[in-house]
């Protein structure tokens, strides 16, 4: 019933108040349980030390060794834990619970700073378990600490690794476009991203994959490139991807001067949950820039007014601004006729990027 504190003071009871019941060993066990769900780590890490000590054969003797050492990952404890989960296979020969254990052992090593043996060790744990569920995050990690070394021979070599990995797998393929891409390696990167969209289409990462060939197309000013691109993220069920992406869109087709396609992706943007600020400000600029263009100049000063007010970038405040004040002679006053627009007011709008 997830009633831990209770079960916590019942189990204490069978300890305390029974100390030769043949049920004890079970209760030391329930009560460390109790203290872990309870996030009482140093209570539940002397209940789990307790019970390996007094009931060493006890039968689930392999399966507290593994909880106490995740206990002391979470508690920070990370040297103990290693010296656990290294002799956790000879130990317990045959446990359920030893691939977990070689994923957790080869993680504890990386975290404490250990990355050459905790690099061979989650790589050891994918050659033996390749199907396992967490071999997809070991894979990641695996791609991330190298990336995150920063050594280039090592990102080279991973780079290799992924992309001739037998068989393939999107997230393999996937990793290795990104560490070409912090290799500086743009047609590599571009090149594996192609390959996840082409051989794993309908793998949620194609999505991502597109919307990372979207941006590069963006970076290159390939407008007409990234609006199918980022249209096809579009479709991705992340909303952060989607969100993304419709404003890759959005900003292209205003680069295009398809005013209303990009007002329309803005918007699209903006109705996303989870779109970060940065992100979400770009759309309602870009939303604002797509008004004026249209001449609807009451509605884009809404949409500049709370960029100016509000956005986090304060280069983006600043020409959300510029771009108010630019069309405030433009907003018609009630009972009059609003200006015709004067060419020479846009020209501050090409920085905005």
């Amino acid at each position: 019933m997830e009633k831990y504190s209770d079960a916590r003071d019942t189990y204490n009871q069978v300890v305390t108040d029974n100390p030769g019941s043949p049920f004890v060993a079970d209760a030391l066990y329930g009560r460390a349980w109790s203290n872990r769900e309870l996030k009482r780590r140093d209570q539940a890490i002397a209940d789990f030390k307790t019970l390996l000590a007094d009931y060493p054969d006890y039968a689930s003797a392999g399966s507290a060794t593994y909880y106490l050492a995740v206990t002391l990952i979470d508690a920070k404890r990370r040297a103990e834990a290693v010296t656990l989960l290294q002799s956790f296979p000879t130990k317990y020969p045959g446990h359920a619970m030893i691939p977990s254990a070689r994923y957790m052992l080869a993680q504890a090593m990386i975290d404490s700073g250990r990355n050459k043996e905790g690099l061979a060790e989650m790589r050891a744990f994918v050659a033996a378990y390749p199907d396992h569920e967490l071999a997809t995050r070991a894979r990641r990690q695996v791609s991330d600490t190298v990336v995150r070394q920063g050594d280039k021979t090592g990102m080279a070599d991973e780079y290799k690794r992924l992309m001739s990995q037998s068989p393939a797998t999107a997230e393999s393929v996937y990793e290795a476009g990104v560490i070409a891409s912090r290799l500086g390696r743009a047609r590599d990167a571009e090149a594996a991203w192609t390959r996840v969209r082409k051989e794993f289409p309908e793998h949620a990462l194609a999505s991502r994959a597109a919307l990372d060939l979207a941006q590069a197309a963006f970076a290159r000013k390939a407008f007409k490139d990234v609006v199918p691109l980022a249209q096809a993220a579009a479709k991705s069920n992340d909303n952060a991807v989607r969100g993304e992406a419709f404003l890759l869109v959005g900003e292209s087709e205003l680069s295009l001067k398809h005013h209303a396609a990009a007002l329309q992706a803005f918007q699209s943007a903006l109705g996303r949950e989870g779109l970060e600020p940065t992100l979400r400000f770009r759309a309602l600029a870009g939303s604002g820039l797509a008004l004026e263009e249209q001449q609807k100049w009451a509605q884009a000063a809404k949409y500049y007014d709370e960029v100016a007010a509000k956005s986090p970038d304060k280069t983006l405040r600043a020409w959300a601004k510029e771009r108010r004040a630019a069309i405030a002679s433009k907003i018609k006053p009630e009972g009059k006729t609003a200006p015709k627009s004067s060419s020479g007011d846009k020209t501050s709008r090409e920085g905005r990027g």
